[in-house]
């Protein structure tokens, strides 16, 4: 466990990580469950796989991690999810 204020190196192997969904993502809110996972949401663009939705809208994406930063294939696909709304929400 790393000092406070110190990034922990047992985490993804540098204290930090990122998970490309292949377009422009951001997660902007992240939960840590009772067995360690970590949730983080956010919004993707069309330009993501598995968002069709026309330019300029934006679809939610989902995406779990283990406690030591790898994904979590046993949610979505491989760890991620794009979820969408349908059209008209941004």
């Amino acid at each position: 466990m790393a000092a406070p204020a110190h990034l922990d190196a047992g985490f993804d192997g540098d204290g930090k990580v990122v998970t490309d969904f292949g377009g422009n993502e951001e997660a902007q809110e992240v939960a840590v469950q009772p067995d360690g996972k970590i949730v983080a949401v956010g919004h993707a663009s069309p330009s993501a796989p598995g968002n069709e939705d026309p330019v300029g809208t934006q679809d939610m994406l989902v995406m779990r991690h283990k406690a030591d930063g790898s994904l979590d294939g046993s949610f979505g696909n491989a760890g991620k999810r794009i979820v969408d709304f349908g059209p008209g929400y941004e």
